[in-house]
């Protein structure tokens, strides 16, 4: 099937990861592995994934991503200008350039999540900046040695992602722990588990309306992953999951939804909960192309998606 029926030709240059950003000058003809005709060499073998930092620095964000000379042989394309070498001279040839020409060399794995950690909190405050809750301190001194909005969103980042239970907040263990790290952060942080609780609610909220004005003001349509589970309890639920050009050019991919789907498993079912996250979203005009299995539900689910799709934006 061509591609342009696939995708809208902005999105299948995104979503395929064909490289556009940096075209070859004059001298060069590099081109990528995919646009290659039949014939040009041999079928490729099964190759080893590329571990060394040199492949972070090539104009696609895929590391494996592969770029050939007009002679048909695999070469390293430098990100930042038009040079290229054969990957078969190796990676020290490679590295010279970037730390020579680029001033960029090899970070260790330390100092890599150090600047993860950084730019969470960076990120963090960031969030913090835009929100203006009011916080409880357990106490009446003047502290200025903790944001009280920062540390609510590391703190519920941190139960979200490490699947941590409110009531930690309520060990003596947890607090004794975090008044020895930070005696403000021990104040600051609330004493009951249900006081946390509308802290991640308000947070998800928070990101959840982020989310939308993204969609609303994306330059593409709105693509979807969807697929539908059961968990090990029995209970049914369906991921959404929107790929989509940000207004500012980058492609981002955002959880929509994960949904206890209620009732039957049938394709006109899910079709119900897919459209009430639409209609949520305020999306069900830009919506795009669907990647899913290929059970035979999904393709009543289409059928009735359309239906849905055609009533709420003709008739609302």
């Amino acid at each position: 099937m061509d591609s342009d029926i696939l995708l809208s030709t902005l999105d299948s240059t995104q979503f395929q990861g064909i490289d556009i950003s940096t075209p070859p000058g004059p001298s060069s003809s590099i081109s990528q592995a995919s646009s290659l005709r039949p014939g040009n060499r041999s079928a490729p073998k099964k190759r080893r994934g590329r571990t060394s930092w040199i492949w972070e620095h090539i104009p696609n964000d895929n590391i494996n991503t592969i770029y050939v000379d007009s002679e048909g042989n695999i070469v390293w394309k430098c990100k930042y200008c038009l040079a290229v070498y054969a990957e078969t001279t190796g990676t020290g040839i490679c590295e010279r350039h970037l730390g020579r020409l680029h001033q960029i060399t090899k970070i260790s794995s330390q100092a890599q999540k150090q600047i993860a950690r950084e730019s969470t909190i960076d990120a963090a405050f960031a969030r913090a900046a835009k929100t203006s809750y009011k916080r409880r301190c357990l106490t009446s001194l003047e502290l200025d040695t903790i944001d009280p909005a920062v540390l609510e969103q590391l703190y519920v980042r941190f139960l979200t992602a490490c699947n941590i239970p409110f009531h930690l907040v309520q060990r003596e263990e947890f607090r004794t722990l975090i008044r020895y790290i930070n005696k403000d952060a021990d104040t600051w942080l609330p004493s009951s588990h249900s006081t946390v609780r509308k802290w991640t609610i308000r947070t998800f909220q928070h990101e959840k309306n982020h989310i939308k004005q993204l969609l609303q003001s994306a330059l593409s349509k709105v693509h979807l992953t969807v697929d539908l589970w059961t968990s090990p309890n029995s209970l049914a639920f369906i991921g959404i999951i929107g790929h989509y050009i940000a207004e500012n050019g980058d492609l981002r991919h955002s959880v929509l939804a994960l949904k206890e789907v209620d009732g039957d498993h049938s394709g006109a079912n899910q079709a119900l909960h897919i459209m009430e996250v639409l209609r949520d979203y305020g999306i069900a005009s830009k919506l795009g192309y669907f990647m899913m299995d290929n059970a035979e539900s999904n393709d009543t689910m289409l059928v009735a998606l359309a239906n849905c799709k055609y009533i709420l934006t003709t008739f609302t």
